[in-house]
């Protein structure tokens, strides 16, 4: 179990595979290039929406009409790549700042041994789709990863990732939580975010504080003192295996402050 405490946000956080990962399981579409041919031959990366699941291995899944530009683009040429980016959890985020992931790779079809679960899989994430599973004009896909781009956000850590690790990794246990966790907290519990400044930052002359991100080992804040904006990393003391358990170690901190407020220190 890590300590509670405060430190520049980096320490004490999810790898970057680990993010990765958690991006393409929240998403559940994306932009998926393939190459349009040209006269030349050379061809240009052709951009359009495509909705998508993830197999075991972290592999999107796509069903494509056979009439889509992509499809016909697809049938030329393999290679494709698909970019997601986390949605906005809160109004003020910035498009720019949020985490996103490049999968680039070829497309293979999906396995008819396969296509029986992954059709249910696909169709209870996208409802649309099972009236078109038995149409001959849909075809289910795989993007068979070849190389794995993480970005972070606007000007932090971007990264080529291991292709094996990803397929490996598991999302995060709060990735579905944290639309909902995020604004409750920042609105409900904003006096509470400044007393986790002074107790676990040391910094009593905050003007402005918010959660940036929640996750199984902790919390980002985004602290304002005048002109500076600084970002600091509070770690959980107890290990989190599921949202219950995240949800009350939030809890925890927050009393752990108030109760560093009041003159108590339990550690």
């Amino acid at each position: 179990a890590s300590m509670s405490q405060g430190e520049p946000a980096g320490e004490h956080r999810l790898s970057t595979t680990v993010r990765a990962r958690t991006i393409t399981h929240v998403c559940s579409s994306g932009t998926l290039s393939t190459l349009q041919g040209t006269d030349d031959g050379r061809g240009v990366p052709f951009g359009s929406h495509a909705d998508y699941i993830l197999d075991d291995k972290g592999w999107p899944v796509m069903l494509l009409s056979q009439y889509a530009v992509h499809s016909k683009n697809i049938a030329e040429r393999p290679e494709a790549s698909l970019f997601c980016q986390l949605p906005k959890a809160q109004s003020f985020q910035q498009a720019a700042a949020l985490s996103r992931v490049s999968i680039t790779g070829r497309i293979v079809r999906v396995e008819q041994e396969e296509l029986l679960t992954l059709g249910l899989a696909f169709s209870l994430v996208h409802s649309y789709a099972e009236q078109l599973l038995d149409n001959e004009q849909f075809f289910m896909v795989k993007l068979q990863p070849e190389r794995i781009y993480f970005s972070g956000g606007f000007g932090v850590q971007a990264q080529w990732l291991d292709v094996p690790a990803y397929e490996e990794a598991k999302p995060d246990v709060l990735a579905a939580e944290v639309p909902t966790l995020l604004p409750r907290l920042n609105v409900d519990r904003q006096e509470d975010l400044y007393l986790l400044c002074r107790h676990f930052l040391n910094l009593s002359d905050v003007d402005f504080v918010r959660i940036m991100a929640v996750d199984s080992l902790g919390v980002d804040l985004r602290v304002q003192q005048g002109a500076e904006t600084d970002e600091w990393r509070i770690a959980f003391r107890n290990a989190v295996v599921s949202p219950e358990d995240a949800k009350s170690e939030v809890t925890k901190l927050f009393q752990e402050a108030w109760e560093g407020s009041q003159g108590f220190h339990l550690y």
